[in-house]
């Protein structure tokens, strides 16, 4: 959702950020990629993306390219919050790799886990390790189960699945809705149907793995399924709120996912009035009742009822499909990416994720300047006087892909 300000004109374009800002920073670690050719090793995909537990104790991992994918572009980065101990885990893990699908419609697959963290929560980089390492056999595993259904019975278990997920709730403008992109996309290729349920079945699966870590994380399982014809889908299965964009071939920014907070489950069943929301959002010190609960605002927002490492009814993944044209982009980010909501919106400033991409002469550039300025918002001048200090620090894992 694009930037709207109720009271002021829309603000004027933020000012070019500061290249001197990154020149300073210590040096950062080798690349995946490099590690592994001094060891002789050649570097496979899945090895040089698989983030082992000493990758996820460096401070920044710069972004870098992943290569081996048919005219997809795909960029990935990494950085521990400032606040962690050194010897602390980043809670943050990532894998880009090749699905080998039989039928050779899912060209790229990945995932995005953003653990939980505290005491209370359990070990959060244990968790979305787990995620992330029992990604590639339960892609496998699902989607090998998901090839036995019919295309109509694939469609037919989604949109049951999207009525049990959200009760029949049509999203909010802007986010793209299963029951109507669903039908489209088969209408070009039926066979999308058995990868949309392969997806949504894997993070299902992952729920066991996550649980067994003791901890709790978020994820986000994308895939890119080619067409026939060529045309390329973004399929997306996510629980938590770790949110997933698509960047326009006019550099325009929209999110396509929905998180799982406790606010948002208010909304959607009607629970709260826009007026209480209005007050408690106004006064901090304010607070309502939920289950016996005083809650905050910052509470409300905080608080997950979807996740995995959670009981099973709550690790139901949602579903995005959005049809990606070369030039257009997947974005999937951690939750870091609240850094950068407008205040009067209460979503990501979705101008300045667009200025900031447009500022990039390649898509790694793109993805440093994001994860440079997630870091540190005032890179951004005056233009972050409109951004809300939801959250002050936290770990940024962010994937980019492009279409060609």
């Amino acid at each position: 959702m694009s930037f709207e300000n109720p009271v002021n004109a829309p603000a004027k374009r933020p000012p070019p950020i500061p290249r001197d800002a990154a020149r300073h920073q210590p040096q950062p670690p080798p690349l995946p990629t490099e590690v592994l050719r001094k060891k002789g090793v050649e570097p496979q995909v899945e090895e040089a993306l698989t983030w082992t537990r000493a990758n996820q104790k460096e401070k920044v991992v710069p972004a870098f390219r992943i290569p081996g994918f048919d005219r997809l572009d795909a960029v990935m980065s990494m950085e521990k919050k400032n606040d962690q101990k050194p010897e602390a885990f980043n809670e943050d893990s990532a894998l880009v790799f090749d699905p080998k699908d039989p039928r050779g419609c899912l060209k790229l697959a990945g995932v995005l886990a953003d653990g939980a963290g505290g005491e209370a929560q359990g070990p959060g980089d244990l968790a979305s390790e787990a995620a992330v390492q029992n990604a590639e056999p339960l892609l496998k595993k699902s989607l090998a189960q998901a090839l036995t259904l019919t295309t109509q019975d694939a469609e037919r278990k989604i949109l049951a699945h999207q009525e049990k997920k959200h009760g029949g709730v049509i999203p909010e403008v802007g986010l793209p809705y299963i029951n109507e992109m669903l039908p489209m996309a088969m209408g070009e290729d039926p066979r999308i149907a058995n990868s949309a349920w392969a997806a949504i079945e894997a993070v299902k699966q992952t729920q066991k793995f996550v649980v067994e870590s003791g901890g709790k994380t978020t994820e986000n399982l994308f895939l890119i399924h080619e067409t026939p014809s060529g045309a390329r889908y973004a399929i997306v299965a996510s629980v938590g709120d770790s949110p997933a964009y698509v960047r326009a071939r006019d550099g325009s920014i929209r999110q396509i996912t929905t998180e799982d907070s406790l606010l948002r489950h208010l909304q959607q069943k009607k629970l709260i009035t826009q007026d209480d929301l209005d007050q408690i959002k106004a006064d901090p010190s304010l607070t309502i009742t939920v289950s016996g609960q005083k809650m905050s605002y910052s509470q409300l927002r905080a608080t997950m009822v979807g996740g995995l490492g959670r009981d099973d009814e709550q690790a139901e993944p949602s579903l995005a499909i959005v049809r990606l044209e070369p030039g257009e982009a997947l974005l999937v980010t951690s939750d870091a990416m609240d850094k950068l909501e407008n205040k009067y919106t209460d979503s990501t400033d979705t101008e300045v994720v667009q200025h900031v991409l447009a500022q990039g002469k390649s898509s790694i550039e793109q993805l440093d300047l994001l994860r440079q300025v997630i870091k540190n918002p005032k890179l951004l001048g005056k233009t972050a006087e409109r951004l809300a200090a939801y959250k002050s620090e936290d770990d940024f894992s962010g994937v980019l892909i492009t279409a060609q």
